[in-house]
């Protein structure tokens, strides 16, 4: 998703460092940018385009499809083409600012979760206040590294373990833990 975004704007500014631009970036993403700059200043690397992006988290990332840039980054002079340059292979219906922002924010809540240390079994309780399933939240990661690449989205599928374990978690866990300790 960071790629795909940084991409199509770095083409639509004509500047990998379009996060640079003059009144782009509201104050919260711009002190994201500048703080990411200081720390790879501090680490006496080049402070070029790639560091930046790829120091730039998640929610910064969601943050720029949210509505406080729908008129300026995602409209501007360029409607139609952006969001389909950022998630090729998202469907049609779904090519739109406020769809993406709307899967890639439930992620972003289903992410804090879970790097909080918070229990997620249940579901989420998402901002509009839907609590939202599980595997329902894993489809939409699924479906969402599919917008950007499909040979991804087929390398996590194969190697992805949460349906078996959400359908038979504690027992597989159990079974496991009993064969690593050599327990019948």
């Amino acid at each position: 998703m960071r790629n795909g975004i940084h991409n199509a704007l770095a083409a639509h500014f004509n500047n990998a460092a379009w996060y640079d631009t003059p009144n782009l970036l509201l104050q919260r993403e711009m002190d994201a940018v500048i703080s990411v700059k200081q720390g790879i200043g501090w680490s006496r690397k080049a402070i070029i385009p790639s560091r930046v992006v790829a120091g730039l988290n998640y929610g910064f990332w969601t943050s720029l499809l949210g509505s406080g840039y729908g008129n300026t980054i995602w409209a501007a002079k360029n409607p139609a083409v952006l969001v389909p340059q950022a998630f090729p292979r998202a469907p049609v219906r779904l090519q739109v600012r406020s769809r993406v922002h709307e899967r890639c924010n439930e992620i972003r809540f289903l992410h804090n979760r879970v790097f909080h240390y918070e229990p997620v079994w249940r579901g989420i309780q998402l901002q509009n206040g839907r609590v939202a399933p599980l595997g329902d939240l894993h489809a939409a990661v699924i479906d969402a590294i599919g917008w950007v690449d499909e040979t991804l989205q087929v390398s996590v599928v194969a190697f992805d373990r949460f349906p078996n374990l959400f359908q038979h978690g504690r027992i597989m866990v159990e079974w496991e833990i009993k064969q690593l300790l050599g327990i019948s």
